[in-house]
């Protein structure tokens, strides 16, 4: 006579054992991911490949500041350290709502898969930026080069880039007037 159904606080006890397991899977999982992308960077000189694949939330993180406001306001303190542990507990979070749902293989799977299509979005959107990034970077440094390349050769001597520290140097001195474009 309803065997198979269980009492509502074991229901919530076991709900809450199935998520404990979920955090202990994701733990497993944040290591060995943590340790890729930071291989990945290459100390900044990477291609940053599996750190978008793993933490796209983290590296998307410029976008959210810009979208801050002005780049030479400093974002609060909270806001910084969200993007920095972030990747340190996502897949931990992501094994606890798996296994608090996983009464049954279905709804384990339809949470898994949810998780996983908004993962996959966040990967996508990080890649695009990044592609556009590059190409605004390259645009400047393009630009950058036909300014100060005097010999016409595409590369800056080191007179061309003693030249350009100068301008910036100065740039950087004299208060910009505001209407002045």
């Amino acid at each position: 006579m309803g065997g198979d159904k269980m009492a509502p606080g074991n229901s919530l006890r076991s709900a809450i054992w199935r998520g404990v397991f979920g955090l202990g899977v994701g733990i497993l999982f944040t290591l060995p991911t943590l340790l890729l992308a930071f291989i990945s960077t290459g100390g900044g000189h990477g291609d940053y490949f599996w750190a978008k694949v793993f933490f796209p939330y983290t590296m998307c993180s410029p976008i959210l500041i810009r979208l801050h406001g002005p780049t030479d306001q400093p974002l609060p303190l909270s806001v910084l350290l969200v993007f920095y542990l972030l990747p340190c507990v996502q897949f931990s979070i992501y094994g606890v709502l798996i296994g608090a749902f996983a009464s049954s293989f279905k709804k384990a799977a339809a949470v898994a898969a949810i998780i996983g299509i908004v993962h996959a979005v966040a990967v996508a959107a990080c890649f695009i930026t990044a592609a556009s990034h590059e190409a605004e970077r390259a645009a400047a440094h393009a630009a950058f080069v036909e300014k100060y390349d005097t010999d016409g050769d595409g590369k800056l001597s080191p007179e061309e880039r003693q030249a350009a520290l100068r301008d910036a140097l100065k740039e950087k001195q004299e208060p910009e007037t505001p209407g002045t474009d």
